[in-house]
């Protein structure tokens, strides 16, 4: 569900309903569709938990008075979460606290006004050059733009080979939505949630190209 994000907008509901689903016999069982590396049976009330989980994001992100618009990001630039802001909260633990002694606050003051008033001058000299984002970063954004252009095509050729089907072939019309939707939102799943960029593969879901 992490993922609908990335889908179009006017598709979200229909991958909520299709594939965003809480498949049945989850408790104790080993061998459950969730896309994830091999683990030990599930604990028993994981499927009453997940249904929960479910209920609830329909409930205050499907259907909420914004609507899906408010956060979808498909094919939006920029930040997709608050990693930017670990800065910020790094030096709040650093001032933060009435017990914090006098001599440490000033200390840390003076180290961190000094490193960016050094940064700043040398920025303006043009001796440095302004912190840019990671290659691995870079290429995670050209991956997930590229998946998205894909899904994005196959949507539209998907929707108006819909129009005027029977009942049979608009069932197996959803089967090939759910053939190509889960995948994708398995990858973006793993893309969008990703912290060791470059790393071993540790998921199924991670593309097989990640790592190259």
């Amino acid at each position: 569900m992490v993922a609908l994000c990335m889908l179009p907008a006017n598709y979200i509901l229909k991958a909520f309903e299709l594939v965003c689903f809480v498949p049945s016999d989850l408790d104790g069982n080993e061998n459950c569709k969730c896309h994830d590396t091999p683990h030990p049976p599930l604990l028993l009330g994981t499927e009453g938990k997940l249904e929960g989980l479910h209920a609830y994001f329909e409930k205050k992100w499907l259907h909420n008075r914004y609507g899906v618009n408010f956060w979808n990001y498909h094919q939006a630039g920029g930040p997709r979460t608050m990693n930017h802001a670990d800065a910020w909260r790094l030096l709040k633990s650093k001032f933060d606290g009435m017990s914090i002694d006098l001599g440490v606050w000033l200390t840390n003051f003076q180290a961190i006004h000094h490193h960016e008033s050094e940064h700043t001058r040398q920025l303006v000299e043009g001796i440095a050059e302004p912190y840019g984002p990671r290659l691995a970063y870079l290429q995670n954004d050209a991956r997930i733009l590229a998946a998205s252009t894909d899904i994005a095509a196959f949507l539209h050729d998907w929707t108006l080979r819909g129009v005027n089907r029977s009942v049979a072939m608009r069932w197996r019309h959803d089967v090939l939505f759910i053939e190509r939707v889960d995948p994708f939102l398995c990858s973006m799943g793993y893309l969008i949630g990703c912290k060791n960029m470059g790393g071993p593969l540790r998921h199924r879901s991670q593309p097989k190209d990640f790592d190259e």
